[in-house]
């Protein structure tokens, strides 16, 4: 179900079934609340490739978990938005796939069984199977340690992937109970 090669140069986090968040560092993160949810991050208002990709999880079939409804990837005061069906929407308006939008620099297309949302010139692919996996994925080079969010810090160490709220580390169990509490996580 997850791939990951802790060598690769891309930074990549999926998080899928009910659902289970594997950071781009490797460590696991199982998410069973219905809330919304940062999976990743880069935050520099400086920088013209600052993002913030976010999952909506639902409760489905009267099942105790949840599962990814809608991803929301924010670029440029722009938000895309893929919901669950597969549907995309741009600033709340549904638009059909594909798009190429040179001067946003984003190409929305259908490859397999999910949509992906890339921006081309900050290099960040963003994509949803409509059903339950979300991808992000994103140059090692450029992003190592500089992102946040459920998806890690992408350094290549695992053990500091669980950040609270406040920006202490926390460890994987204690993270899960305060999760709970008030779902803010870096």
């Amino acid at each position: 179900m997850f791939s990951f090669d802790l060598f690769s140069e891309m930074c990549r986090c999926v998080s899928a079934g009910d659902p289970h968040i594997r950071t781009t560092d490797g460590a696991m993160l199982h998410v069973m609340g219905v809330c919304k949810y940062i999976l990743s991050e880069l935050k520099d208002t400086k920088d013209p490739c600052a993002y913030t990709v976010e999952t909506t999880t639902e409760k489905r079939n009267s099942r105790p978990v949840s599962y990814n409804k809608r991803v929301d990837f924010t670029i440029g005061n722009v938000v895309y938005s893929i919901l669950k069906g597969s549907d995309v929407m741009i600033d709340g308006q549904l638009v059909p796939v594909p798009q190429n939008l040179d001067a946003e620099n984003i190409v929305i297309t259908r490859e397999e069984r999910s949509i992906v949302i890339r921006h081309t010139k900050c290099e960040i692919d963003v994509s949803y199977d409509g059903r339950h996996k979300v991808m992000v994925q994103a140059p090692f080079s450029t992003y190592s340690g500089r992102v946040t969010g459920m998806c890690g810090n992408c350094n290549r160490d695992k053990e500091d992937d669980y950040m609270d709220g406040d920006g202490n580390l926390a460890k994987p169990r204690a993270l899960h109970y305060r999760l709970g509490q008030n779902g803010n996580l870096r």
